[in-house]
């Protein structure tokens, strides 16, 4: 009966991260049709392509947590669809609020700042996943000092990204780079 209930919150948490990410995803293409006055071509195609990377790692990551759950490569694939995806959702928030309609949305500095360490957090989980490949394990000891390593590397990153004064710029694709001039000729508030 125990075994039954384990597996069900298993499947539970496996379609609750790939909703999560589904739902994220849906929101930032909404945004990316929204903004893109403000965006060039490339930025589109590489949000685009970011975008199908997204529904990858969730999809792959939902498949190899559900069939073995005690396998960590599911559950960081899944991890880096839903890092990535919301690392591409706030990005493309905050050129709402800051560009295309200023003042539309609240929180837009805080939540654009969390998109650079979104896409860093998901960058160091995709070097944790190539540590522990393939069965969710580290080959031997001698490799801790590494995985030991890109948690210090997250720690630095996650403490650079809440400085007071960091330009925010974007996360993947830096779309808040391009943002900084209105319509109006003022220059967008681009620093926390």
């Amino acid at each position: 009966m125990t075994l039954l209930a384990g597996r069900r919150r298993i499947d539970l948490a496996v379609w609750l991260l790939a909703g999560l990410t589904a739902l994220m995803l849906t929101a930032t293409l909404v945004l990316i049709g929204l903004n893109a006055d403000h965006l060039d071509a490339g930025r589109i195609f590489f949000s685009s392509a970011a975008a199908i990377a997204v529904l990858a790692y969730a999809g792959i990551g939902s498949l190899i947590a559900g069939r073995l759950p005690g396998n960590a490569i599911g559950w960081l694939l899944c991890l880096v669809g839903l890092l990535v995806g919301g690392s591409l959702f706030t990005e493309q928030y905050a050129l709402m609020g800051l560009a295309t309609h200023p003042g539309s949305v609240p929180e837009v500095k805080h939540i654009g700042a969390l998109s650079g360490g979104l896409a860093i957090l998901a960058g160091i989980l995709l070097i944790i996943l190539v540590l522990v490949f393939p069965d969710g394990r580290l080959v031997s000891r001698r490799w801790r000092p590494v995985l030991w390593g890109t948690f210090v590397a997250l720690a630095g990153g996650a403490a650079q990204q809440l400085q007071s004064g960091t330009t925010i710029t974007g996360g993947l694709t830096n779309a808040l780079q391009g943002a900084d001039d209105h319509e109006d000729g003022q220059r967008c508030p681009g620093h926390l």
